[in-house]
């Protein structure tokens, strides 16, 4: 970054008369915190002291509220906060943000390296080592260099915006250093961790003792609880801190390693937490890292939870691609989960949407990790026979992955009065024989006409991933299922208000409320309607994948498995899964009913379009003179395009603006047809 010329600007607010006399110092004082921020947050190099710094902050907020006028959104003096919502907005992510594959054992760590030479035959590659904060995950876009818009990690897919939060972050830049002197796209994304330092949290947690507040669990709770607040002038008094550690549209400019990208976006003035970050190309290398940072855990000044491991390379791991939960080019190998022991109570018996019978560990009330943990998972019944798990016994729990708590394993030395879990012969739902396999793995409730399966399938169906149903939860879908006013899923598109009226929880205008809703429903989005389904391992991701890839839900359920394979994202065992679903009797019934009551199962994809765009796949490089990316990706997709990030084989057109990046590169070398942003716009029109 540019020093300023004066570091310590003298600036008289009283004697400034004239407005662009006080823009120009506003301007002028701006730049130089702007510059100090970057030498005490980024640099870690202060050139004057606090003292001075708050000077400096003072004369600018003087000279802001003397002349008004001159307030602006990227001003230093904005991260006070103070504005309260009613509510949070959500957003969808560009591309999804995926989860990370976590492992355990260094086997498995092992094994992931050597998957690059066995599996994707890469030769030669560089993995980035990183540690994993232990924090809340969101993705802060900048568009033409001025922080525009910040969003919660939420399901992956979109999450909540928190832009008047993230922007009180002291260190985090509004407005990026030198955006126009590097070349860059006009939308910048980026990802990162805001934590809590450890000893920030325990001052915290002591000034809302001496107030009576509730204290908070743990940093990452504060945190992330801290970005929730409706009042952003909370959050500014919050100790926040944010490492950014992702940017997810570096091909643009032309870089091609993961380290490269961080150091670009540090030249931005973006924190980036470079000192942890090392490259290596050897397993034992990676082994080693994690054991050290293992052993610095507890002086590290921040919380982590383990190691990321990424593959450097960015054209490497474009090659090597995702699965529909997470990239299969990095995971993360997580410390020794925290263990603690209790007693367990019982074992409560759930049946799933499938049938599948799941056994859940019901526990005297315990703390562990800073979480009051009552439940956990059990998986099957062959792990309880194994582990000879009883109820009564006093038990070792651990949080598998920082989050599911899991029983480790019984204290038999403590064993006094106990009983031996049964396995269930019928369900406990319908009462229906159980098919139990060999291994005790799986056990399922066959009766296609149990009521608990019912249950889970209607509140899938409605949930707001799926059709977006409000007002039809658990309960409300017991009550129905119980009353046989509902027998099947596609009874509630038969619904009557009278139905509703006669039971004791609906009154007029909560019965015309769901009922509405329930119509509504009838014009959701296709990807939405194949996630309610339920179709087993199928999830909100690759919903959105098939629904690019068929305009209708005949020419799914007409389709093979060797159709579905060649899709990306999606292998044998998914499309056997799809295949088998679509093939059973009371599925097909039950989505020919749907549409006979009116759902509009019709893609908009591949709707209201002329023939020339039809199931065509554009991407956009370089800059657009006509519309940003969001613009130009919706008017595809309104014509019955599609648009994608990345350059591939199943690329149709690339539309080059100015200043085009690596794409071109890539397309020229596939071939891909390239066209003029004017060629685009009469393609458009045609």
């Amino acid at each position: 970054m540019k020093r300023p010329d004066d570091l310590k600007p003298k600036i008289n607010v009283n004697d400034i008369k004239e407005t662009s006399v006080a823009q120009k110092n506003a301007e002028l004082l701006r730049e130089t915190i702007r510059y100090h921020n970057y030498r005490y947050y980024i640099k870690n190099d202060p050139i004057i002291s606090d003292d001075e710094y708050d000077k400096l902050y003072a004369t600018l907020i003087d000279l802001e509220e003397k002349f008004p006028q001159l307030k602006s959104e990227n001003s230093p003096t904005q991260k006070v906060g103070g504005e309260i919502l009613d509510e949070f907005e959500e957003k969808s992510h560009p591309t999804p943000m995926l989860s990370l594959e976590s492992v355990f054992k260094k086997e498995k760590v092992i094994d992931f390296f050597h998957s690059f030479e066995k599996e994707s035959h890469i030769d030669s590659f560089e993995i980035a080592c990183e540690p994993k904060y232990d924090g809340a995950a969101v993705e802060i876009i900048y568009k033409n260099g001025v922080l525009n818009s910040a969003v919660t990690r939420g399901d992956g897919t979109k999450g909540e915006i928190i832009t008047e939060n993230i922007k009180t972050i002291p260190e985090l830049p509004l407005k990026l250093i030198g955006y126009e002197d590097k070349n860059f796209t006009d939308q910048i994304v980026v990802r990162g961790e805001v934590v809590m330092f450890k000893n920030d949290f325990n001052m915290l947690n002591d000034r809302r003792m001496k107030n009576g507040e509730d204290m908070f669990a743990n940093p990452r709770n504060a945190a992330a609880g801290s970005l929730k607040q409706l009042d952003s002038s909370i959050t500014a008094n919050r100790p926040l801190h944010i490492f950014i550690y992702e940017f997810t549209n570096a091909g643009e400019t032309e870089i091609g390693k993961h380290t490269d990208a961080l150091k670009k976006l540090k030249s931005l003035g973006l924190p980036i937490n470079d000192s942890e970050v090392r490259t290596v190309d050897d397993s034992d290398d990676m082994i080693n890292y994690h054991s050290e940072l293992a052993n610095r855990r507890k002086t590290i000044k921040y919380e982590i939870d383990g190691t990321v491991f990424k593959l450097n390379s960015l054209d490497q791991r474009k090659d090597i691609g995702s699965t529909s939960s997470h990239p299969k080019w990095a995971i993360a190998y997580k410390f020794e989960p925290k263990r603690t022991t209790t007693k367990l109570k019982d074992i409560d018996i759930q049946v799933g949407r499938t049938g599948k019978i799941t056994p859940v560990a019901i526990l005297e009330k315990v703390e562990l990790g800073g979480v009051e943990i009552s439940r956990a998972s059990l998986h099957n019944f062959r792990i309880i026979r194994d582990k000879d798990i009883r109820v009564g016994d006093y038990v070792v729990i651990k949080r598998s992955g920082g989050v599911i708590p899991q029983i480790v394993k019984p204290i038999k030395d403590r064993r006094k009065k106990t009983n031996k879990v049964s396995i269930p012969g019928k369900c406990p739902a319908c009462q229906s024989e159980l098919m139990v396999s060999d291994d005790l793995k799986q056990i399922y409730c066959t009766n296609i006409k149990c009521k608990a399966q019912l249950v889970q399938s209607l509140v899938h169906f409605a949930s707001k991933e799926a059709m977006d149903i409000n007002g039809l939860g658990k309960e409300t879908s017991e009550v129905l299922i119980n009353e046989e006013i509902i027998e099947n899923m596609s009874d509630i598109y038969n619904l009557k208000k009278n139905d509703l009226l006669e039971l004791d929880r609906f009154d007029h205008k909560r019965a015309t409320n769901l009922l509405d809703e329930i119509k509504n429903s009838k014009n959701n989005k296709f990807s939405n309607f194949l996630y309610g389904l339920g179709i087993p391992m199928v999830g909100k991701h690759l919903s959105q994948v098939l629904s690019k890839k068929f305009k209708d839900i005949n020419s799914i359920m007409q389709s093979d498995i060797k159709t579905l394979s060649k899709i990306n994202d999606i292998g044998p065992t998914v499309a056997e899964s799809i295949t088998n679903f679509f093939q059973n009797d009371k599925n097909k019934h039950e989505i020919s009913t749907i549409i006979d009551k009116g759902m509009d199962l019709e893609n908009k994809l591949y709707s209201n379009t002329n023939g020339k765009l039809q199931r065509l796949t554009f991407v956009f490089t370089g800059e657009l003179s006509n519309w940003n990316r969001d613009e130009a990706k919706s008017i595809v997709e309104k014509k019955g395009a599609r648009a994608t990030s990345s350059v591939s084989s199943e690329t149709d057109y690339l539309v080059v603006g100015s200043n085009p990046g690596s794409k071109l590169d890539e397309a020229q070398k596939l071939p891909v047809k390239t066209i003029s942003e004017d060629e685009f716009v009469q393609m458009i029109k045609g």
